[in-house]
């Protein structure tokens, strides 16, 4: 076999494997923002102080919408990304004006904190689509930029 034949054949290879690795990283980084959120909840459990638990919540909202302002800003991904991202910040700023009682929200109870914690992770479980293959690089770096925005 020729060199050149060698070539496209490992270029037909990448090819059709590409859809299956994007799918997978698209899945790995869905499951660590759902990781994210699950442990949010987690820590909003076990805090007894509803000032703490709402603080934890309003902390983890904002470092999904600051992830996703840097993200915007990077010019690098396509109009399906940006729209993905879009969609992330709508559904991470409804349940922060829902958690505070703002745009015609009524303020989550403080006996109720614990409940909206894990309605979070249920709400962003749902969102299936995420998962959709070319967003799998906007999912990496929303990833990777709540984990930097940690501190």
């Amino acid at each position: 076999m020729s060199r050149l034949m060698r070539g496209l054949v490992a270029v037909c290879c990448m090819l059709i494997a590409l859809p299956v690795l994007a799918q997978n990283g698209a899945a790995k980084a869905e499951n660590k923002l759902k990781g994210y959120f699950s442990s949010v909840a987690l820590q909003v459990k076990k805090e007894r102080n509803p000032a703490e638990k709402r603080e934890i919540l309003n902390r983890s909202f904002a470092k999904v919408l600051k992830a996703a302002d840097k993200i915007e800003r990077m010019p690098v991904f396509s109009p399906s990304d940006l729209q993905v991202v879009a969609e992330l910040r709508n559904r991470t700023q409804e349940k922060s004006d829902e958690l505070n009682g703002l745009t015609g929200y009524q303020k989550v109870n403080d006996v109720q904190l614990d409940h909206f914690a894990d309605y979070v992770v249920q709400d962003m479980e749902q969102a299936k689509q995420i998962t959709i293959v070319t967003t799998t690089g906007v999912l990496i770096v929303i990833g990777l930029l709540i984990l930097l925005l940690a501190s």
